[in-house]
């Protein structure tokens, strides 16, 4: 069976162009898709991405919109124009829509057999070892897309996303949970000069991680519900990179310097000195 054929090394038995292309770029090192202009003005890059050359172009092209409500009705959570503030919200409005034929069951029938056993156009298809190293190697590290990108020039900066996350009023924190909230009125009551995941520290094999509080003479405070493997793996690392700084944990234990059960939060003042 012949198919589209690379124009680099006339390989031919592709079932469609993507797996062709895909072929040239991960083999020739070399990209067939089309090059775009950047769409944020002044940026003179060319890209792949028929929108924007970089994270950074993306993030500045967002912060120039307004924000305005969430488009599902009902909900005032202020998000960029034309957006909802989740994919809660969104799957409630679509699924709202009386003319939406995916609510149709003879649709959604289709749907869900088109895709099945030799329809599914990856059927039978694997990955080569050197294929799922190339892979790994593109996402990680330096050539991960988001690699260094902070702060402002972050796509996500001021965008608050998940259920979870709640703005404290007397700081103005985005924290990810009721646990980190009581901690940090709790320091900022005391006046306690601190910071809410200012920084972010490499670990080793290129891991990083970002501590909940972080106190002006270094201490580290890490507000911790579910202790899984990773949280204490991570902090295991921590301690031993960044030996100069006091680990405290509030709530459940994991590897630290000193841990404050959740009961006797009120004690953490004590042991920041």
């Amino acid at each position: 069976m012949s198919g589209p054929e690379c124009p680099t090394c006339g390989k031919s038995d592709f079932s469609n162009e993507g797996y062709m292309k895909r072929h040239h770029t991960l083999v020739h090192d070399e990209s067939l898709r089309e090059e775009y202009e950047c769409s944020l003005n002044g940026c003179n890059n060319r890209t792949h991405n028929p929108r924007f050359c970089s994270t950074e172009c993306f993030g500045k092209a967002k912060r120039k919109h307004e924000k305005s409500e969430c488009r599902r009705e009902g909900c005032s959570e202020l998000v960029y124009k034309h957006e909802y503030c989740s994919h809660s919200c969104a799957n409630k409005e679509t699924w709202k829509r009386r003319d939406n034929p995916a609510k149709r069951p003879e649709v959604r029938q289709k749907l869900s057999e088109m895709r099945q056993g030799e329809r599914n156009p990856f059927h039978g298809e694997t990955h080569t070892e050197e294929t799922l190293q190339k892979i790994s190697e593109s996402s990680s590290g330096e050539n991960n897309h988001l690699y260094g990108v902070t702060g402002e020039d972050h796509p996500s900066y001021g965008i608050v996303s998940g259920l979870k996350r709640q703005t404290v009023a007397e700081t103005g924190h985005v924290v990810r949970s009721n646990w980190e909230r009581d901690i940090d009125l709790l320091l900022h009551g005391s006046q306690v000069e601190y910071e809410y995941e200012p920084k972010t520290f490499m670990l080793v094999d290129e891991k990083t991680y970002t501590p909940d509080f972080v106190v002006d003479n270094g201490t580290v405070i890490e507000v911790k519900g579910w202790p899984d493997d990773l949280s204490k793996r991570r902090a295991r690392h921590f301690m031993e990179q960044y030996p100069e700084r006091k680990y405290v944990v509030v709530g459940n234990r994991i590897p630290c310097d000193t841990f404050v059960p959740w009961d006797n939060r009120q004690t953490l003042l004590d042991k920041l000195d």
